[in-house]
C-alpha cells in the first residue's frame, strides 16, 4: 500500500508548514517480534530535501538533528546518481543535502 506521510504544524488563521513524502508499507524484520507477530513499516518513495532556511536548529534535539542529516544523506545517495548529466541540478542537490550545520553556516 502506498500512502503519504504528512507531518505538519498549522497556526490557526495564520500559516502552515507541511513536509510530505510518499511511503510504501512493507513487512519489517524487527528485533522484538512479540509471539512471532509480523510487523509493518514504511519505506520512502519520494526523496526531496527539507529546506534548511525553514528550520530553527535551536529547537532541534540531537536526535532530531541526526535524523534530518541522515535523511538528507539518503536523499543525496539515492538521487545524485540520477543527476550526473545535469551539473546545475546536481550542484543544487548537494547544496541542499549537506549537513544542517554546513547549510546554516553558508547562509550566515
Amino acid at each position: 500500500m502506498v500512502c503519504s506521510n504528512e507531518p505538519g504544524y498549522y497556526e490557526d488563521g495564520s500559516f502552515g508548514v507541511r513536509i510530505e513524502n510518499l511511503v510504501v508499507v512493507e513487512e519489517r524484520d524487527t528485533p522484538f517480534r512479540y509471539a512471532g507477530q509480523q510487523y509493518m513499516g514504511f519505506r520512502r518513495l519520494t526523496l526531496v530535501p527539507i529546506q534548511a532556511k525553514m528550520v530553527d536548529a535551536s529547537l532541534l534535539s540531537p536526535s532530531e538533528l541526526a535524523w534530518l542529516d541522515g535523511y538528507h544523506e539518503e536523499v543525496w545517495r539515492e538521487v545524485a546518481p540520477r543527476l550526473q548529466e545535469h551539473p546545475a541540478l546536481l550542484e543544487w542537490l548537494r547544496a541542499n543535502t549537506r549537513p544542517l550545520a554546513e547549510q546554516l553556516a553558508a547562509r550566515a
